[in-house]
């Protein structure tokens, strides 16, 4: 970084700070800004704006500088702090920092974004605080990143938040934002914890391939709009407890829970909402992915170390892990879900047994598989013999037990469809 700053053009912090006292333009790319950009140096004219009991406790000024200049410092490094806070900026370009490498500190606390704030690529290197900031135009922040403190609390984001391929090395917080337009977090990553409480998503919240690598509290929150969390992925909780969902969808397709409690709320909260909304298909989805995380509660987490295990382990082990699993989740039909399953699991057990019949030659009258795979579906689906019939003695138990099981998928199947009819 040093031999790169070498080669760019030097530009001082009061250079900079001097043309926007003047209400000049400033205008800078691939440029190194040495020294200390703080607006509270200088002495522009001032606004009165209200603020409340807590933004005053907080230290916010309800006389806000108000900044006429254009500033664009772009593809730059800016070496010492920037104190942009209790500010507005209403040129009609919006303040530009795209690509921009924050060596310090940057702080945008209560400012207030007349016509957008672009920091696109840009890299903050220490703290960067924009708590109880407004953008009245889009907050374009795609592919930035957050080495330490990043701080959104209570900011308003009137227009498009443009969040997608961020990185959060930190804990960010996001606690009581308001996003009036869309929020778009697609493909971003939280390095560590990732704080959403009590804040309000007014129209679309999206949070495409997301990755939460600590903790994901949507504490409280509010989605007016649409949730979708698509391929999202959970590496420790999530809590949406208290998180009011008032859209008419949510999605966790293809999310990944590591903690199956988070995914039995989650799923739970996803499945009300579309059920409300006549969407019962995708609710099924839902139920199945509830039930599973219920199941995997109740059941021995994996790895399992044998040599550890109580009789009250083995209980789990065999009644959650394996009888649930394989029957309950699989076989018959993912919990009344997917019927298509049964039928599936029907035919492949019906054609195991047309196998055993036919290596073992237990059928009189069978000469070759095709014979044996329709003597075999005959007993499974209807519990007839047709032209054929089995040997004495343990083949006929073989055949017995087909035809138990046949009953009991045809039970299963009915059950299934039963319930996919009348609702989950």
């Amino acid at each position: 970084m040093v031999d790169e700053d070498q080669r760019r053009t030097q530009i001082s912090a009061d250079w900079v700070l001097k043309r926007i006292q003047g209400g000049k333009r400033v205008r800078l790319n691939n440029a190194v800004v040495v020294g200390d950009l703080e607006l509270c140096r200088l002495n522009l004219p001032k606004r009165h704006v209200g603020r409340t009991e807590i933004q005053k406790q907080l230290g916010l000024k309800e006389n806000i500088i108000i900044v006429r200049s254009a500033i664009s410092i772009t593809n730059s490094t800016i070496q010492g702090r920037l104190n942009f806070s209790d500010s507005v900026f209403i040129n009609n370009n919006g303040i530009w920092f795209s690509g921009t490498t924050f060596i310090n500190s940057a702080w945008f606390d209560g400012a207030f974004f007349d016509n957008g704030g672009f920091f696109e690529r840009a890299i903050f290197s220490s703290g960067a605080g924009f708590n109880h900031a407004t953008f009245s135009f889009n907050a374009e922040f795609a592919g930035a990143t957050f080495c330490k403190v990043a701080r959104f609390i209570y900011a308003s984001f009137d227009a498009i938040a443009n969040f997608p391929g961020v990185r959060f090395n930190t804990v960010p917080g996001f606690t009581g934002a308001t996003f009036k337009r869309d929020a778009w977090f697609n493909g971003t990553t939280f390095s560590d914890d990732a704080w959403f409480g009590i804040s309000n998503f007014k129209e679309a919240a999206e949070f495409y391939g997301v990755n939460f690598n600590g903790d994901a509290s949507f504490d409280k929150a509010i989605f007016d709009g649409i949730a979708e969390f698509y391929g999202a992925a959970f590496s420790k909780s999530v809590d949406f407890q208290g998180a009011e969902f008032k859209g008419d969808f949510v999605t966790f397709r293809d999310a990944l829970f590591k903690d199956a409690k988070s995914q039995e709320e989650a799923c739970r909260r996803a499945k009300n909402v579309l059920e409300r909304n006549g969407n019962r298909d995708e609710a099924g989805y839902y139920f199945y992915r509830e039930m599973e995380a219920k199941r995997k509660q109740n059941g021995i987490v994996l790895p399992i170390d044998f040599t550890r295990l109580s009789l009250a382990d083995i209980y789990r082990l065999i009644k959650y892990n394996l009888f649930e699993y394989l029957l309950f989740q699989n076989l018959f039909g993912g919990y009344d879900v997917y019927p298509f399953w049964i039928i599936i699991w029907w035919l492949v057990v019906a054609f195991g047994f047309a196998l055993f019949y036919w290596y073992f030659q237990g059928i009189e009258g069978a000469s070759c598989l095709s014979q044996c795979i329709n003597f075999s579906f005959l007993v499974a689906f209807t519990r007839g013999f047709g032209e054929f019939g089995p040997k004495q003695g343990f083949f006929e138990m073989a055949i017995e037990t087909e035809i138990v099981f046949g009953l009991i998928m045809f039970g299963a199947f009915i059950a299934s469809i039963t319930s996919v009819s009348s609702g989950l």
